[in-house]
């Protein structure tokens, strides 16, 4: 009895890897059960990419220098006009992550609000010599790292294709 569900299985299994996944006759390449290309969906790579750099800033309600660390964060995000993105990171209040505990450790810890990561980097050249190493630093190192990262070069690249319905992104 066992044997016969298996073998039924088994057979289940090979049609559906038979016709779920096909090669496409004019170029060779494997399609996905008919479904379309997705480079012909985000369009054709680019010979060249450009480096994009991710801000982490770490802040929180209660913080009474947060403020000038998010002026000082649009100054970054103005420096490198479709290069840069930004992203705020809370503690203490109702907008905080409930793995913000993991994500802390992961970076070395925080020392002090408020403070960034740009991506992810270990700071060097910083305005205070404890900070180099550090992953997450303080407000008068962040345009200084952004400009290096940034004027980076690199050969890799991410394309996405998003859509809006409503209020919900794709």
């Amino acid at each position: 009895m066992k044997t016969k569900n298996l073998l039924s299985i088994l057979v289940a299994f090979t049609i559906i890897l038979a016709y779920g996944c096909k090669k496409d006759e004019e170029n060779g390449t494997p399609t996905g059960g008919g479904a379309a290309d997705p480079l012909a969906e985000v369009g054709a790579i680019p010979s060249s990419f450009t480096k994009k750099i991710v801000m982490e800033k770490y802040t929180g309600e209660w913080c009474v220098n947060c403020p000038d660390g998010a002026k000082r964060m649009k100054e970054v995000l103005d420096a490198f006009p479709n290069k840069s993105f930004g992203v705020e990171v809370h503690q203490n209040d109702w907008l905080e992550l409930p793995q913000l505990s993991i994500l802390r450790t992961h970076l070395g810890g925080i020392a002090g609000y408020p403070r960034a990561s740009i991506d992810r980097v270990p700071a060097s050249g910083t305005t205070s010599p404890n900070q180099d190493g550090l992953v997450v630093y303080s407000r008068g190192n962040w345009m200084g790292m952004s400009t290096k990262l940034a004027s980076n070069s690199t050969d890799a690249g991410l394309a996405l294709k998003t859509t809006l319905n409503g209020d919900k992104l794709n």
